[in-house]
């Protein structure tokens, strides 16, 4: 029993000692991505918006950053072509139109590298998942 319970403490030690080291990675993620929104995009409207917008659903496509911005599609357009320009946002598909795209750098920090990387697996659940932000 004493070594069931070792065991289980170990285990919820481990994972707040990963929650934690994420946590503060994300901290300095997200610095790190304000200053260069602060830096070189100082007169672009809605990049706030939409950086912050990332951290709560880190795929995205044109269509949904005008409407988290309130941005023409225009506008949103060159502030996502901006975004991925700085490496903050990736394509995620070779679409022309309705191209999604993704904040790389936050979903890496959730990324399990103990999982193998099987080109045969199937579709991740957030790129089967459809927001209302995707449309």
């Amino acid at each position: 029993m004493i070594i069931r319970l070792k065991f289980f403490l170990r285990g919820v030690y481990e994972v707040a000692q990963e929650a934690t080291t994420t946590a503060s990675n994300i901290v300095q993620l997200r610095e790190q991505h304000r200053n260069i929104v602060a830096t070189q995009f100082p007169r672009l409207g809605g990049t706030y918006q939409l950086l912050e917008y990332l951290y709560q659903r880190p795929v995205i496509t044109v269509n949904g950053a005008a409407k988290v911005t309130g941005l023409s599609y225009a506008n949103a357009n060159r502030l996502v072509m901006k975004f991925q320009e700085h490496g903050l946002l990736r394509q995620m598909d070779t679409y022309q139109r309705n191209r999604r795209f993704i904040y790389a750098d936050y979903l890496a920090m959730f990324a399990d590298e103990e999982m193998p990387k099987d080109k045969h697996q199937r579709p991740s659940v957030l790129e089967e998942e459809k927001t209302e932000y995707f449309t």
